[in-house]
């Protein structure tokens, strides 16, 4: 699976990704999920910082992925949105990824222009599509590992 597999994609959405990619998506969450619940929990984003920017850190997507992103890891912090144009390039260097919730397309964009790291929109929404798919696909999957196997393979 390409590691960058959201870009040039509507951010946060699954839209264009393979039979073969999705599939792979699944595999990942049920590994980190056997996993965990054999008392071995991965962490393959040991070492890398996570920005999570919203206006507000007690929506429940934020808290979601900041327990997903945690468990396997990361460094997570949360940070109020600013001017993309100046705050861009800074992001870039003190962050591996950065997830927007709530923020406005353009802004996101600009963000991911000037950031020159993988910027997101909706990791919940896409993790929600995948547990769906998995369902369809009788391979069912909890959101929480569906949102790891997400940023495992986006930033990992």
């Amino acid at each position: 699976m390409n590691p960058s597999f959201f870009q040039h994609r509507k951010p946060g959405s699954l839209d264009g990704l393979t039979s073969r990619d999705l599939a792979s998506l699944l595999r990942t969450a049920e590994s980190l999920r056997l996993a965990a619940e054999a008392g071995r929990p991965q962490q393959p984003l040991r070492g890398k910082n996570i920005a999570v920017m919203s206006e507000s850190g007690d929506e429940q997507a934020v808290q979601g992925i900041t327990a997903a992103a945690s468990a396997l890891g990361a460094r997570v912090s949360h940070i109020r949105p600013g001017v993309p144009k100046d705050t861009a390039p800074l992001l870039g260097r003190l962050y591996d990824a950065i997830e927007c919730e709530g923020l406005p397309d353009e802004m996101v964009r600009e963000l991911e222009r000037g950031a020159g790291r993988p910027v997101f929109c909706g990791l919940g929404v896409a993790a929600a599509d995948l547990v769906a798919h998995g369902r369809r696909a009788s391979t069912p999957v909890n959101h929480h590992y569906a949102l790891q196997a997400l940023l495992c393979s986006a930033v990992a």
